[in-house]
């Protein structure tokens, strides 16, 4: 069985030139066949290609070709012959997806199967938006047999406990009142010292382009990479790594107080060897790290165990959220 090392990086849309020399550099010492990175600001993703072009594919989607605006990237090493797919039809979802500098990008070769790199906004901040493209490459996934890898920044999920992850449509029981689940309220879990959340499923929520749906429906589209892993195969290479130690130390966000693992690896076909948040001098903030306020997630592979079946699904246009 093949070794295969992956990177997937949130680097953080305010990166200068000068921060994407580091990033590039770090990037190269790691000697990854396949790094996927989010929030690259066009014009600095030349930056990028260059440093890593004599060795690897560059693949980048951009939004609307507007260099002041950023987007999700794939870097492939050559060897493997990697070659650009659609995860996204191009369709009125996917406008609606690229209004947003959010971006979801794919490639596939025979060796390696399909490999995607994507970057979900919070909810709060994207509304049913990010729910919107969730069903979309949800269908395409499900329309795909053979090995995959999924990573990048998901802005999810708010809480893990025991193995489960909870999402934005969750409320949390805080001192007798069910609250939206937040940082600030997960932190109040926390600290309660209480061994397992109660929870319910907010009723309805619009958001700010007035549209609205119920936290059911939310919890049934964004739990899917998390929780229903027997639905779709994806396993997360970070808790299904032997060496994966210490939970508690594994967080590639920080936030209010919060340690977070927002950005993810998910595989099918592969079998994770090795995974850890690597260096946490990285994020935004040491005067030594390259760029972002995310940890980059370096995850060791064997496999695949079979070899990928490269067939073009047929794409179904997800149902509308309410409001639509």
């Amino acid at each position: 069985m093949a070794s295969v090392k992956v990177i997937t990086w949130n680097v953080n849309q305010v990166m200068s030139f000068e921060r994407a020399e580091r990033v590039a550099t770090w990037l190269v010492d790691q000697d990854a066949a396949v790094i996927l990175l989010q929030e690259v600001v066009c014009g600095r993703d030349e930056v990028l290609e260059s440093r890593l072009g004599d060795t690897h594919d560059w693949f980048y989607a951009r939004v609307r070709g507007d260099r002041s605006l950023y987007g999700s990237a794939i870097a492939v090493a050559k060897r493997f012959g990697a070659r650009r797919v659609e995860p996204l039809a191009r369709s009125e979802a996917q406008e609606e997806r690229r209004s947003a500098p959010e971006m979801v990008i794919g490639v596939e070769a025979p060796a390696l199967g399909v490999v995607i790199s994507a970057h979900f906004p919070n909810g709060s901040g994207w509304g049913w938006g990010k729910i919107n493209v969730w069903r979309e490459l949800q269908a395409w996934i499900d329309g795909r047999t053979g090995p995959m890898i999924l990573g990048g920044d998901f802005n999810a999920p708010g809480l893990e406990v025991d193995g489960k992850a909870y999402c934005f449509g969750t409320q949390l029981q805080i001192g007798g009142h069910f609250r939206d689940l937040s940082p600030s309220t997960a932190r109040m879990f926390l600290d309660s010292g209480e061994l397992a959340p109660v929870t319910r499923l907010w009723e309805r929520w619009k958001d700010s382009e007035g549209r609205e749906g119920s936290g059911a429906e939310w919890e049934e589209v964004e739990s899917w990479i998390f929780n229903r892993s027997a639905e779709h195969g994806l396993v997360d290479a970070v808790m299904s790594a032997p060496d994966v130690g210490d939970v508690a130390s594994l967080y590639s966000h920080y936030v209010r107080g919060i340690k977070t693992r927002y950005d993810h690896i998910f595989a099918r076909g592969w079998r994770s060897t090795s995974a850890s948040y690597f260096p946490k001098t990285l994020r935004r903030g040491d005067p030594d790290g390259p760029a972002s306020d995310h940890a980059a997630l370096v995850v060791e592979f064997e496999g695949p165990t079979s070899q990928a079946v490269l067939t073009q699904p047929s794409i179904t246009e997800p149902p509308p959220i309410r409001g639509e």
